[in-house]
């Protein structure tokens, strides 16, 4: 190997290192392709998810960060 790391891609998202981890999901440092702007790409466990019948859950947590999106200032 010639010492460069292998980014992966998810869509138009280079996924980087891992941030933040827990149960049932890791989220990992991603930056967009196309315009460069990072952000936080959540991963979740589907077997777990689905083993501790947690889907609702997992949608309402998906709501609730679309919704909180709206609130933010996004100048900063």
């Amino acid at each position: 190997m010639n010492g460069q790391k292998i980014k992966r891609r998810v869509g138009k998202y280079e996924v980087g290192r891992t941030i933040g981890e827990g149960t049932f999901a890791k989220v990992k440092f991603a930056r967009n392709s196309e315009t460069g702007e990072p952000v936080a790409l959540k991963i979740l466990d589907k077997e777990k998810v689905l083993k501790y019948m947690l889907a609702e859950q997992v949608v309402q947590e998906i709501f609730f960060d679309i919704t909180f999106l709206f609130y933010l200032p996004m100048n900063y």
